[in-house]
């Protein structure tokens, strides 16, 4: 009796597990979206020192901002794309101090490193083991 207890126990833990794992992989609604937006605005508006200067030395119109890309936040079909519309609202704040990490099992190494310098993107580095000279003939600098 105790085993077949133990198994019964084990089959319904492993359903239990199974259901939450769909589940934590599933898409975000709409609603879920919107109030993970919703805090990053408040977050930013609770704790981002710069905003009110922000508003003078770019010329940023927060509200407004916030109202597009609100919309942009309800219209995005994936959460890939949700992801996207976070980090180009950031961006709107124009500060190399903030940024938005996206969640993600994506990995992709290019073989190279580039800077950027006096408003140019430069190549820094390039690893010739990947990226052989006779394929690819770009050099430091270019």
């Amino acid at each position: 009796m105790g085993l077949r207890k133990l198994l019964a126990g084990s089959a319904l833990g492993a359903l239990l597990l199974m259901s939450f794992a769909q589940s934590a992989f599933a898409a975000l609604s709409v609603e879920q979206r919107l109030s993970d937006y919703s805090q990053l605005v408040n977050v930013l508006q609770r704790n981002y020192a710069p905003l009110r200067w922000k508003e003078t030395s770019i010329n940023l119109d927060f509200p407004r901002t916030v109202s597009v890309f609100r919309e942009k936040v309800v219209s995005a079909k994936s959460d890939a794309e949700f992801y996207r519309v976070l980090a180009q609202f950031l961006s709107t704040l124009k500060d190399t101090h903030v940024g938005a990490s996206i969640p993600s099992s994506y990995r992709a190494q290019l073989g190279f490193m580039v800077d950027l310098v006096q408003g140019k993107v430069l190549i820094e580095s390039v690893d010739r083991l990947k990226l052989p000279e006779v394929l690819f003939p770009f050099q430091r600098c270019d």
